[in-house]
């Protein structure tokens, strides 16, 4: 089969490759940049080579995942791939496919693709040199320009030493890229919730976090006296997780949500602590649907499933920067306590 501008093409030059278990780590040695592919991410731009249609991409991805596939997964991943700089030559996508997001392929596709939707980080990297040669351990000094990391971890900007990507195993946040190590893995450090956790608005009703908009009145909280605030989103941000905490409250009330979601524990708590940090018998503020009424109730369980997921954040515009996700009061913003 004859190459065709139609097919999408992986750029190949000045890259350094790494494969791992079930993620593949690319090093642009032009942009001094490097990017960590998801197994889906990875498999579309490994089949990427100009002769491969993105109908033909998507049925081998069916294959190998044994699940089905839409077409659409394929255009997301190309479109990521292409705004990184790991394509050749941008294919144009049919106009049902154009500009679509993360959120808009969920809605399309329904919860259960989000197993299979293609995920592309950056992560800060070490120099050319030294994606190339020499190995120093997690933790040591990576000198500027003459730093070398061992295969599969980073020089990190804020440190200067050699860390670990999102998703890698680490004891302690001095060892990750991002500073944050949650529940044994390194974490991006952005608290969300999962994208079917129903969200409180301010007229008492649900609403799923996926279909949360920018400027919709959701229900927040004073945590100091417990009395109740409408507030207005100002951002609905897209990020993903490495793990997934499941809290329950002794009313029922679950939340699904990142490691490092902040949750409020108790009256008088304005900062909210981490998911991860919450043990049995915590205090948590939650919604009661029968008073309509914030009151406070023991943390009954605690679950963690590890899963790269795709989560949501929302930024309040009010001062309590609250809102209540799962019937759990959440906090969007501050400086957590451990």
């Amino acid at each position: 089969m004859l190459h065709s501008k139609n097919n999408p093409k992986c750029r190949q030059n000045d890259l350094v490759v790494q494969d791992l278990a079930d993620e593949v780590l690319v090093y642009d040695l032009k942009k001094h940049k490097a990017l960590c592919l998801n197994q889906t991410a990875a498999f579309v731009w490994q089949h990427a080579d100009g002769e491969t249609t993105v109908k033909q991409i998507a049925y081998l991805l069916q294959k190998k995942l044994r699940t089905p596939v839409d077409e659409s997964v394929v255009w997301f991943a190309l479109e990521q791939l292409a705004k990184d700089g790991l394509l050749e030559n941008k294919v144009a996508a049919p106009l049902m496919f154009a500009g679509m997001n993360r959120r808009d392929l969920i809605k399309t596709l329904g919860k259960s693709a989000a197993v299979a939707l293609p995920l592309v980080m950056m992560i800060t990297a070490p120099p050319a040199a030294a994606a190339q040669s020499g190995c120093r351990q997690v933790g040591q000094s990576c000198g500027g320009a003459n730093g070398t990391c061992c295969t599969g971890t980073f020089c990190s900007a804020a440190t200067g030493t050699c860390c670990l990507p999102i998703g890698q195993s680490c004891s302690n946040g001095s060892q990750c890229c991002t500073g944050l190590c949650s529940g044994g893995f390194c974490s991006s450090g952005d608290g969300c919730v999962l994208y079917d956790t129903p969200i409180i608005t301010a007229d008492g009703s649900t609403v799923k976090a996926i279909d949360v908009f920018v400027g919709q009145e959701l229900l927040g909280v004073n945590c100091m006296n417990g009395e109740t605030v409408a507030g207005r989103v100002k951002h609905v941000m897209e990020k993903e997780t490495s793990g997934v905490y499941s809290i329950v409250a002794e009313n029922g009330a679950v939340v699904n949500c990142s490691p490092s979601h902040l949750l409020i524990k108790g009256f008088g708590d304005t900062k909210g602590k981490r998911a991860e940090v919450f043990k049995e018998g915590d205090p948590l503020l939650v919604y009661d649907r029968a008073s309509r009424k914030i009151v406070e109730a023991k943390t009954t369980a605690i679950n963690r499933v590890e899963i790269y997921q795709p989560v949501l954040m929302f930024e309040m515009d009010t001062a309590e920067h609250t809102f209540v996700s799962g019937e759990i009061v959440s906090h969007n913003k501050g400086e957590p306590d451990a």
